[in-house]
């Protein structure tokens, strides 16, 4: 019964007891252990709306062009429990599973009862929360105790829209995810919105994480599960940073493995495929990934290659570091896979004894990026 009244706002106990006795003016108020009852069933709803409404505005945000964001179900999102307020003044928010649009302006519901709903888009507050989302406020934990035994870990992501393009894609992913964040709050009109849908399923989310501060990074992730994977999406510091670049940026990357003295986790790192530009050196200048110049020194291996997943399917949308918008090279993007070049990660068991590891080259230089400037402002994502 506290499961129905959790997801439709209201028992049928509770239902019968309303509609046996029709509330009049001069009736009695119900029976102090009834209403004691109820109130404790429903306390806990009451809060984690209120909870939600705080925290970030439900119905619209403003884009930084002016134009305004309608938060709305994405089209992967059929099927996915939501929190809604029960259509009518004054009603409550429940649980209901999500149907589609009509017009992009009405979104169809069904509650746990079977019963077709039909609400507007103002009336949607988010994905349907997690037990811990709707405990009253206490204290509050930091999330690095979130991250363990969590195994993908996303890397500064920019407006979030690729760690939920992921969940769509995966819906178990919330279980085992982690997502970082350069900034402490990541000045993008979709940001809050996808903070908001991740939180209250679960997901931990680092923010002012600077990979180039590598030790200060693997100690905030050094609770990762077995086997984990550590993914950075479209790396990329801005032509003219002092003392840094990209390439340096994916070196650091990299080497988290070996600072957090796990030989079992992996990396995969997504760039713009080589093909975006007319001349490989291009490529090479801007990730030196297909040289190989970026891995040199890290203790890790190239595995595997191979074309990005379709995440614009799910809503993902790519964003500068600069400014809250795409570029062209983000269209067509690879994927690179890296594994320790000692490695007990499950699917590199059996390593190839003719594997050539980074420590056999007496050419490689760590010089060869120059150490970070930490007096000047590093910019690790685009």
């Amino acid at each position: 019964m506290a499961d129905s009244l959790m997801r439709e706002g209201r028992s049928e106990r509770a239902t019968a007891t309303h509609a046996a006795a029709a509330p009049v003016r001069g009736d009695p108020p119900p029976p102090a252990p009834l209403q004691q009852r109820l109130n404790r069933r429903t306390l806990p709803l009451q809060l984690m709306a209120r909870r939600l409404s705080a925290r970030a505005p439900v119905q619209r945000m403003p884009q930084a062009n002016g134009v305004v964001q309608l938060i709305r179900p994405h089209a992967q999102d059929v099927g996915r429990d939501f929190q809604v307020y029960y259509p009518g003044p004054d009603s409550g928010p429940i649980i209901a599973v999500y149907n589609g649009t009509l017009d992009n302006q009405n979104y169809r519901f069904t509650t746990s009862r079977g019963r077709s709903i039909t609400v507007t888009e103002d009336r949607i507050i988010g994905y349907r929360p997690t037990v811990g989302g709707m405990h009253p406020p206490g204290q509050i934990r930091p999330p690095e105790e979130n991250v363990q035994g969590r195994t993908e870990v996303l890397l500064s992501e920019a407006d979030l829209s690729g760690a939920m393009a992921r969940q769509r894609q995966d819906r178990s992913l919330v279980d085992r995810m982690v997502v970082s964040t350069f900034e402490q709050t990541p000045d993008y009109a979709s940001y809050q919105q996808n903070r908001r849908d991740l939180e209250v399923q679960g997901v931990p989310i680092l923010n002012n994480m600077n990979i180039a501060r590598t030790q200060d990074t693997a100690n905030r992730l050094s609770g990762v599960g077995p086997n984990a994977n550590l993914h950075f999406q479209m790396p990329r510091v801005p032509q003219g940073t002092q003392g840094y670049s990209t390439p340096r940026l994916i070196h650091d990357t990299l080497t988290l493995p070996s600072m957090m003295q796990r030989n079992d986790v992996t990396v995969s790192i997504t760039a713009p495929d080589p093909s975006s530009y007319a001349k490989p050196a291009t490529h090479n200048t801007f990730y030196s990934l297909e040289n190989g110049g970026a891995v040199k020194n890290t203790g890790m291996t190239q595995s595997d290659t191979g074309p990005d997943d379709d995440l614009e399917k799910y809503g993902y949308a790519h964003r500068q570091t600069t400014k809250d918008a795409s570029t062209g090279a983000a269209a067509k993007r690879k994927k690179y896979k890296f594994t320790p070049s000692k490695s007990e990660h499950a699917d590199f068991h059996q390593p190839d004894p003719n594997r050539k590891h980074e420590e056999d080259d007496d050419d490689m230089g760590r010089g060869s990026f120059g150490a970070p400037n930490m007096t000047q402002p590093l910019v690790p994502t685009y």
